[in-house]
């Protein structure tokens, strides 16, 4: 734990560019693994604090052009006429197209939803089929039950939970008064 904090010292010394103190240099001294670890970080933080490439002055001029060149030549050559597919139509037209479907989408779902006709009645047949078949009916009712029952059952163990902790503590309140 104590060639950790030493570390860090040293660490943050060359950090902020400064020495260390005489007491924590006697410390270092006084470690080989310490020493070790101080001439690597010096050196590691030489080679960081040094330029990382060549001067771009020391570049010939003519590089970028040279790059650029062979950048053009390796992508393939596009077509002098073809526009792109997504600019084919004028943007105002695109933006009334769009406008125009969202309204109908609007509409559409507004007719489906809301716009019930009341004079539909059931049919005959319809209503005779669901006749026939009595024992399905209480059959659907108790397992829609069934299923909702086992969909709340955790939520309602947590609010009778939640309701026996507000009586308890409410009994112990009222106890505890004078």
């Amino acid at each position: 734990m104590k060639n950790l904090l030493l570390k860090f010292k040293i660490s943050s010394s060359l950090n902020r560019g400064v020495s260390l103190s005489p007491f924590w240099r006697e410390q270092v001294s006084a470690s080989p693994e310490l020493q070790s670890f101080a001439q690597s970080a010096l050196e590691l933080d030489r080679k960081l604090r040094q330029p990382a490439g060549p001067d771009a002055s020391a570049l010939p001029p003519t590089l970028h052009a040279g790059i650029m060149r062979a950048v053009r030549r390796s992508q393939p050559a596009a077509s002098a006429g073809a526009a792109p597919a997504f600019s084919v139509l004028p943007a105002v037209l695109r933006w009334g197209l769009a406008t125009a479907m969202g309204l109908a989408l609007a509409v559409g779902g507004w007719q489906a939803f809301f716009h019930r006709d009341a004079t539909t009645t059931p049919t005959v047949a319809g209503v005779e089929a669901g006749l026939a078949l009595p024992a399905i009916g209480p059959a659907m009712a108790q397992l829609a039950t069934d299923g909702m029952a086992m969909l709340n059952l955790p939520m309602t163990r947590q609010v009778e939970g939640f309701s026996r902790d507000l009586r308890e503590t409410a009994q112990f309140l009222l106890a505890s008064l004078p």
